[in-house]
């Protein structure tokens, strides 16, 4: 008896500590400051190098997210593995790493690394609810000193449930338990305006702006029950895709879904990918500007 009595507490130990270390998908700003000098955490700086190098959060290392583009033709893409696996694994990451992201505050670019080291079997991702500035001002820790970490071998797995293809896209517009959303800005969604010179957008899909996931002054995300309101019309239990023009907005809303537990992918062509293939169905004012 006593000796199961010792294996019952060493497991209550395990599992409460386990518990205790497994960070959840949004972290906060008075979260991070408690953990900041984890030396198992590795909080990455998405910015540029130059932004990096003036100054960034104690503890941080730089993955500058412009970097997981292709730097091939198609620069609205994803880098392929190869690119991908080389540039994690110089940075000291492993699938099995603890990662926290943050950007300047616009929270595309850290949602973007997020989405795609998810994508490709990162473990433990998690996104600072504040940016640099306002962590700056706030008085918290930053540095100018650089960490660097010792390369270790990150092997990319694709998880095929998290990004969309055009193809996939396609099929959805006959899916009626698959929703389309496109965050992009309503003018661009009615074709009123576009950035990438084709007007419009996928057939059934539903706008939502990827700024509306954030707070009246954009500083921060939304409150979880405001976010559940704003995505109320989407079942929770069938799956969601998500688009915008090249990957970086859209990737916020998959965040924001994924905060949600929703089924969640993001088309990576996104539209303009889309709205450049003369054989897929688009959705074009009668008159374009």
């Amino acid at each position: 008896m006593k000796y199961l009595l010792s294996f019952i507490f060493l497991i209550t130990v395990f599992f409460v500590n386990s518990k205790e270390t497994r960070l959840s998908l949004l972290i906060e700003e008075n979260q991070l400051l408690r953990i900041v000098d984890d030396a198992e955490l590795i909080i990455i700086d998405v910015r540029s190098p130059k932004k990096y190098a003036i100054s960034h959060i104690k503890n941080s290392i730089n993955l500058f997210v412009d970097d997981t583009f292709s730097k091939g033709k198609r620069t609205d893409l994803v880098a392929p593995l190869s690119q991908l696996a080389k540039l994690f694994g110089n940075s000291g990451l492993t699938k099995a790493s603890k990662i926290i992201l943050y950007d300047d505050g616009v929270f595309i670019d850290a949602a973007r690394l997020f989405w795609i080291l998810e994508t490709f079997g990162a473990k433990s991702v998690s996104i600072l609810n504040i940016g640099f500035q306002s962590w700056t001002l706030h008085g918290n820790p930053i540095t100018s000193m650089p960490r660097k970490l010792p390369p270790k071998d990150f092997i990319p797995s694709v998880s095929p449930t998290k990004v969309a293809t055009y193809l996939s896209v396609r099929k959805i517009l006959d899916n009626e338990d698959h929703s389309l959303i496109d965050v992009r800005p309503e003018k661009e969604f009615l074709g009123i305006e576009s950035v990438t010179g084709e007007y419009g957008h996928i057939p059934t899909s539903i706008n939502i702006p990827f700024t509306l996931n954030l707070d009246s002054e954009a500083t921060k995300l939304l409150s979880k029950p405001k976010l559940l309101s704003l995505y109320s019309d989407f079942d929770i239990s069938k799956p969601v895709t998500v688009y915008c023009n090249k990957g970086k907005q859209s990737a916020l809303s998959y965040f924001v879904l994924r905060h949600l537990n929703y089924d969640v992918s993001a088309y990576d062509g996104s539209w303009f990918e889309w709205g450049s293939m003369q054989n897929l169905p688009k959705w074009q004012p009668k008159i374009q500007p």
